[in-house]
């Protein structure tokens, strides 16, 4: 998530004052998120509200400007640090300049012992029942965002707009949002439509502007899932033509984690998905009436 990452120093990421706390439950796990006083309306947007007020496992902090900086692209060097309050002498600290792909505080997936209980793929996930998921891959920019919401404008419903999460014990998907990137041709379709919501943006060299946003807020009416689905179906976003493989070749393309996590998702996700031509001339409405068909909506 973070690039530029190094182990650095405990001393003193946030100081002592004018500081705010977000009790969060994530996948499951109570985590306090200590964050500077102006830093919380960025916090909540990334990270939700207040939802947990128990006792927390986790305490994450961040350093002023924390992400602010991130969404500038700035440079500026940031710290965020991990701990188990169960067990305070266990601490992960790094120095961030930008995202890359360090392991996520929030969730704990930087503490190996909360990551073994998971295996996570980039990937989009819905259903129609709120029982049984169709997870859609892709590489970066294949358009799983611009798929995951044109299904939910035919009132599919969203269980985790960016990232597979599939519980090692039970082999089902959990629930899990977060801001999604709106670009291109997305954010032309549904630009009128942010005007009233929260939104935060920034800029990627790959695809230019780029406009955050949590896809409930753009389906209010459309309840997520909150409970583990069964993944039934699969659907690969490719350049390879409409065909129906083996869901094992196209996982190798998925970025997995942790270590292990590739066997745990294949016994997790079907055998067989569908491949959907990038190139060709298909609609996005098209698009979607091939993966309803794959699935047998009736």
């Amino acid at each position: 998530m973070y690039s530029g990452s190094r182990l650095m120093s405990v001393a003193g990421a946030l100081g002592n004052g004018g500081l705010a706390t977000l009790n969060l439950r994530v996948l499951g796990t109570g985590i306090s998120l200590v964050v500077a006083e102006q830093d919380k309306a960025d916090a909540t947007f990334f990270y939700g509200s207040e939802q947990d007020t128990s006792n927390p496992e986790y305490e994450v902090r961040l350093s002023p400007g924390f992400l602010a900086s991130l969404l500038a692209k700035d440079g500026r060097k940031k710290h965020m640090s991990l701990s188990r309050i169960t067990h305070p002498h266990k601490v992960w600290k790094h120095g961030f300049t930008g995202w890359s792909g360090t392991p996520s505080y929030v969730p704990p997936f930087a503490d190996p012992v909360f990551a073994t209980r998971f295996a996570v793929a980039r990937a989009s996930v819905v259903s129609l029942d709120g029982r049984n998921g169709v997870v859609i891959l892709g590489d970066l920019y294949a358009g799983k965002t611009a798929t995951l919401l044109a299904l939910m404008e035919r009132n599919w419903r969203l269980v985790s707009d960016s990232l597979l999460i599939v519980e090692a014990s039970s082999r089902l998907a959990l629930s899990y949002t977060s801001p999604i990137g709106l670009r291109r041709h997305t954010l032309a379709r549904y630009d009128a439509a942010l005007t009233p919501l929260d939104t935060r943006e920034t800029i990627s060299e790959a695809t230019g502007r780029v406009v955050l946003v949590r896809a409930p807020d753009l389906f209010p009416n459309t309840p997520s899932v909150t409970t583990p689905v069964t993944i039934t179906h699969a659907v690969t976003l490719s350049r390879d033509g409409l065909a129906v493989v083996d869901t094992k070749s196209c996982l190798h393309a998925a970025a997995t984690f942790p270590d292990g996590a590739y066997q745990l998702l294949l016994e997790a996700l079907p055998q067989r998905t569908l491949i959907l031509e990038l190139d060709s001339e298909a609609s996005m409405d098209e698009r979607v009436g091939a993966i309803e068909s794959y699935v047998d909506v009736r």
